[in-house]
């Protein structure tokens, strides 16, 4: 335990030694107390002058450094419970605790080693210094390694770390620490936790209930009279929308901020994107793109007279994957944001439109059973486990917030982007998108069983949401700034199977042993197995989830739809037809067939 603005804060299966920390932190760092749980944790990491004793000073672990965060020993990870700042922006570094391969009955190396050789098809053993991704692998082959491993070793590890762990020598030494453990996994006595803050629900609900009446009376904006408008993040799916958007319904030019060694370079990756999804687009003249780089404090632009008089600013540029490598997603969600945001008050920007996520709300808050995630909610103490996203899009919108006073930020939270209402149209790297591969897994396995009726898809078309954050931007009212836009009905496993049959693909239900034997035989395909990575993610993630609090977040929307609803722009539209339009799309683009015995009517 350690001690954080006065308040005493467990961090939960995480251990390193004290002369790492030590030598990681400024020398006039305040010292406060640490506690070993054992004598033998204080053997462990070469303190045997602690052992017996159950304090020994320690440096504050609430000053360290954004490059260092204490690995995790434990089966399932817990995130150390100290501020979002500090711990959720921190890179993962391995404990340099020396092993010995005498320490374990297992051969951590060579395991690790062959399975390197097998499945990244190298010609010699992997060294110390090789890379996972750097040798051709991928999220789809570390699933198939950390399930071989846990096999082979009995140790259970998050998907996550494949990425937070990417080198030889990182990945083994982890691997040796937890058969070193003294603890069996999974055994440990959890400390009672309570919430970050007493949650007044009674309280908390009768002040929305009262913002929601406010909001029925905002009358409607005047059309925008922006003139000059920057945008982020314009050679993504959403961006490219919202670019379309504001040329069709605005009369002002916009700056695209795009990444690139030069101007010419960008200019030719945004059009070449852009031209892919609306090739008629008239309007190119109104559109200027200038090479910037947001993870530099200047954004990378030089003076550039095409940036004088910018009045509103879009910022959709994130990196959106919730697992990965933790130092990119805080590059881009966290500093990224800053960068623009600082920018922007210094230029004297009226309005700054955010985009974020839904994922903020987080998985769970300790000591609360339910919780209303309200729009003018932000911290209520959720955690994350290792969903990165949420967490450095918190970080974020942390940082908008305390510069609201300098200039109008709207935040808008999104869902899950699918694609356009009509055609389906979608970004070009479909693979890439979780709900659309869960949805090919269905393909893939043609056959559904009543283990799944408890799942939910939720899909929001980009341009439903495109329009909607247009409209709420605009509004003539300053009571609600953070606006959620997402599918409140997540789809329900009858209505993914309506749109299937829709679109002439037959997907029966089966009992449960059928449809799990059916799944491990093609799991073994080498081509049709690799659909099922989703699933795979999904089993990983929801291993890891099994053991930890759990909270009923229930994301709250009625003050965005009420304001929409002012506007004359409801949210709704028909929703089976959109999933039938997702499905059908799919089909057209070949990314999704018909499941072998069948062809697609």
């Amino acid at each position: 335990k350690v001690i954080i603005g006065g308040q005493l804060v467990a961090l939960m299966g995480f251990c390193a030694q004290p002369n790492l920390i030590l030598d990681r932190l400024p020398d006039d760092t305040p010292w406060i107390s640490g506690a070993f749980s054992s004598a033998d944790a204080a053997k462990l990491y070469s303190l045997p002058h602690a052992a017996g004793k159950s304090w020994i000073k320690l440096k504050a672990t609430a000053a360290l450094t954004p490059q260092l965060r204490l690995p995790a020993f434990r089966k399932e990870r817990v995130w150390p419970k100290v501020p979002e700042s500090v711990a959720a922006q921190a890179a993962t570094e391995v404990s340099e605790a020396p092993s010995s391969p005498e320490a374990t009955a297992v051969d951590v190396r060579a395991v690790l080693g062959e399975l390197w050789v097998t499945y990244l098809e190298l010609d010699a053993l992997p060294t110390d210094e090789d890379d996972f991704f750097e040798l051709g692998g991928d999220s789809i082959t570390g699933l198939d390694i950390l399930s071989e491993l846990e096999s082979a070793t009995g140790v259970a590890m998050d998907y996550q770390e494949i990425f937070d762990y990417p080198s030889f020598q990182a990945l083994t030494m982890l691997i040796e620490q937890r058969l070193q453990a003294e603890t069996p996994v999974g055994t440990e006595e959890k400390p009672s936790e309570k919430s970050l803050a007493t949650l007044d629900s009674t309280g908390r609900e009768v002040a929305y209930q009262a913002l929601v009446q406010d909001l029925t009376h905002s009358k409607e904006a005047h059309p925008r009279t922006a003139g000059k408008i920057l945008l982020t993040g314009g050679t993504g799916f959403l961006g490219a929308f919202l670019v379309h958007a504001l040329l069709e319904t605005t009369e002002a030019s916009l700056v695209c901020l795009v990444r690139g060694e030069d101007d010419a370079a960008a200019t030719r990756r945004f059009w070449d994107t852009y031209l892919g999804y609306f090739p008629d687009a008239s309007e190119q003249t109104r559109v200027t793109i200038i090479a910037a780089e947001l993870t530099q404090p200047d954004l990378g632009i030089s003076s550039n007279a095409a940036l004088s008089g910018v009045e509103e600013v879009y910022h959709c540029a994130a990196t959106v994957s919730h697992f990965g490598k933790l130092e990119d997603s805080h590059q881009i969600n966290v500093l990224g944001t800053k960068h623009l945001a600082d920018w922007a008050v210094a230029h004297g920007v009226k309005v700054f439109h955010h985009c974020s996520t839904m994922a903020v709300g987080g998985l769970w808050v300790p000591g609360e059973s339910s919780v209303a995630f309200y729009e003018t909610d932000l911290n209520l103490g959720q955690e994350y486990h290792t969903h990165i996203y949420g967490s450095t899009k918190r970080q974020a919108e942390e940082y908008l917030r305390a510069l609201a006073g300098t200039m109008r930020v709207h935040v808008y939270r999104l869902g899950n982007i699918g694609g356009a209402t009509g055609s389906g149209l979608f970004q070009t790297n479909i693979e890439k998108h979780n709900i659309y591969l869960l949805l090919k897994a269905f393909a893939t396995v043609g056959e559904v069983s009543p283990a799944l009726a408890p799942m939910r898809l939720e899909l929001s078309p980009v341009d439903r949401l495109v329009q909607a954050m247009l409209t709420l931007g605009n509004a003539s009212q300053s009571a609600l700034q953070t606006f959620h836009l997402f599918d409140h009905q997540p789809y329900t496993l009858a209505e993914i199977v309506s749109a299937f049959c829709h679109n002439g693909i037959d997907i029966p239900e089966v009992e449960d042993e059928v449809f799990f034997q059916h799944l491990e035989v093609i799991s073994q395909d080498p081509v049709r197995g690799r659909d099922l990575v989703s699933l795979g993610i999904a089993r990983y993630a929801n291993a890891q989830m099994q053991e930890q609090e759990q909270t009923d977040i229930t994301p709250r929307l009625e003050a965005t739809h009420t304001l929409l609803a002012a506007q004359n722009q409801p949210w709704e539209y028909d929703r089976q037809a959109y999933l039938n339009t997702v499905i059908r799309y799919c089909i057209q683009k070949q990314f999704i067939t018909a499941p072998q015995e069948q062809t697609v009517s």
